[in-house]
């Protein structure tokens, strides 16, 4: 008979978690765990964690769970197989070091401990089958990559100043003109090649300890409330926006010209 239930849950990342796309969040897997620890009427402490189980060398908390907190007697409590790992060589060896402290492990949604043998071999099916699913994972995600890289989609996670991503009826992502940041980047674009009279003008009025084009930049589209998207402007953000000024410039007035990369 188990003395006390670790509880650890866990999910790959944030989205994962969200349970109405239709994944087990941390609440309901711990709200399982908790419940079993409860039938069984032991203590239970949880343990949460966000990160992918393609290698436990990922999974700290687990880790630090098995070499520091587990004690003989403990049951390491988990909502399912899945939840533990899924690479089965790194599995096996962590199964081993709980094991050899005296605890156990359980997976409520099996029903399933490592106490006996039938227990053994369905947990380890289990482990080559959540392995296997990673892997699926994996290539599917590589593919449909590949597809996308091949038709020519926007595949950056945030589309550069001056632009916004749409996805067309065909379901690829491109990036058009986003008009009032467009303005802007061709006002930078005018201040670096000296075009701007009142930027100029009112060099003289800037803060004189700085020397660098892209801070005086900045310190200017501050001044006049001109924001980067939700914050404010950096020499970083001014240099990055001049690499697409050019490209801008022309799509500015071409408002059919699209930029698929």
């Amino acid at each position: 008979m188990a003395t006390r239930a670790i509880i650890y849950v866990r999910v790959s990342t944030t989205r994962q978690g969200d349970a109405r796309l239709g994944h087990v969040s941390l609440e309901a897997q711990e709200a399982r765990c908790v419940e079993w620890a409860r039938a069984q009427n032991i203590p239970y402490t949880v343990y949460r964690e966000s990160v992918s189980a393609k290698t436990m060398k990922k999974q700290k908390v687990l880790n630090t769970i098995t070499k520091k907190y587990l004690q003989r007697g403990d049951v390491l409590v988990m909502y399912s197989i899945s939840r533990f790992s899924r690479n089965l060589a790194d599995a096996m060896i962590l199964m081993s070091q709980i094991r050899k402290v005296g605890a156990q492990v359980y997976f409520v949604a099996e029903g399933q401990s490592y106490d006996n043998h039938r227990g053994c071999m369905a947990i380890n099916m289990g482990l080559v089958n959540a392995e296997f699913e990673s892997r699926e994972i994996g290539f599917r995600v590589r593919a449909s990559l590949e597809m996308r890289r091949a038709r020519g989609d926007f595949m950056g996670s945030t589309s550069p100043f001056g632009y916004k991503c749409v996805r067309l009826d065909t379901g690829k992502r491109v990036l058009v003109i986003e008009q009032a940041e467009a303005q802007i980047v061709m006002r930078i674009l005018e201040m670096f090649e000296g075009r701007d009279i009142a930027f100029r003008m009112n060099r003289m009025r800037l803060d004189r300890r700085i020397t660098s084009v892209y801070s005086r930049i900045a310190q200017a589209l501050n001044a006049e409330g001109l924001q980067y998207r939700a914050g404010v402007w950096t020499p970083e953000r001014v240099k990055r926006s001049l690499k697409n000024a050019q490209q801008v410039r022309e799509q500015l007035y071409n408002p059919r010209a699209r930029v698929g990369h």
